[in-house]
């Protein structure tokens, strides 16, 4: 990666932090993999951990339990099927998750 590329992608994870922080709701970023990349201060406030308690960790964490499981199951699904749409278009990239109480 050059110095240029790095600089430029540097810029636009700011960007995005910036973005999620301003954000008045819970937000968090998902790798493909469900491990949790990015969290904003809602996030914490919401599920009462601290980022670095969450950052790392798989996104079920924030799940209720008895939801895991299947929860696993959906995030695979989700994944395999943006991973070629039906369309040929790009895979999407930004989901909503709400609180299940």
């Amino acid at each position: 990666m050059t110095t240029k590329s790095r600089k430029r992608r540097s810029t636009e994870l700011r960007r995005l932090r910036n973005l999620l922080e301003a954000a008045p709701d819970a937000m968090f970023v998902v790798d493909q993999a469900g491990v949790i990349v990015l969290v904003n201060s809602q996030t914490e406030r919401l599920f009462g951990y601290l980022q670095e308690e969450i950052l790392g960790r798989a996104v079920e964490i924030l799940i209720p339990e008895r939801f895991r499981e299947r929860h696993r199951g959906h995030r695979l699904e989700f994944c395999r099927r943006a991973a070629s749409p039906p369309d040929g278009g790009e895979a999407p990239t930004i989901r909503v998750a709400q609180r299940w109480n």
